[in-house]
């Protein structure tokens, strides 16, 4: 969806407010899949750099998990690690 959309420039209402943000994080992609985990990575980073979720990401009391939803098949990936 707005990964795709951010690759093709086709970015419109709520979609356009974050495509500048998804442009950033995926340039040198060279695939869409490739763009899709640059894109979760950079969120994991965004969130982890948050000033009020740091310290209970540094005492282990808060996990922030990545994953990639695929639109085609339903399924839910969770393995991707910033």
């Amino acid at each position: 969806g707005a990964v795709k959309a951010a690759m093709e420039g086709h970015a419109e209402s709520f979609v356009g407010k974050i495509a500048k943000e998804i442009r950033g994080a995926i340039q040198g992609a060279t695939s869409e899949e490739e763009a899709i985990m640059l894109n979760v990575k950079n969120s994991i980073n965004r969130i982890s750099e948050n000033e009020l979720l740091k310290p209970l990401l540094l005492k282990n009391w808060l996990l922030i998990l990545g994953a990639h939803y695929d639109l085609q098949t339903g399924k839910v990936d969770f393995s991707i690690k910033s």
